[in-house]
């Protein structure tokens, strides 16, 4: 089985460390929630209990709200 190097413990969850549109123009086109589908798609496939995704209010990873529009009333957060 395999087991992401961060501490998080979510066995059977496919692990996205970031999602981040490198080009701002290309940014706010819907990119994002068909990165998550197809991940999710992969998870399915594999047996897979669902995702685990790592969130940022700030720097270069997309904050949590990418996947509240996505998923609500699904989300778990820790911090």
């Amino acid at each position: 089985m395999y087991r992401p190097k961060r501490p998080i413990d979510a066995d059977n969850y496919m692990f996205i460390h970031c999602t981040y549109i490198y080009s701002k123009k290309e940014r706010s086109k819907g990119y994002g929630p068909i990165l998550i589908k197809e991940a999710e798609t992969e998870a399915k496939v594999k047996g897979m209990d669902g995702l685990c995704v790592m969130t940022s209010t700030g720097g270069w990873l997309a904050n949590k709200t990418l996947f509240e529009m996505n998923y609500p009333g699904t989300i778990l957060s820790l911090y």
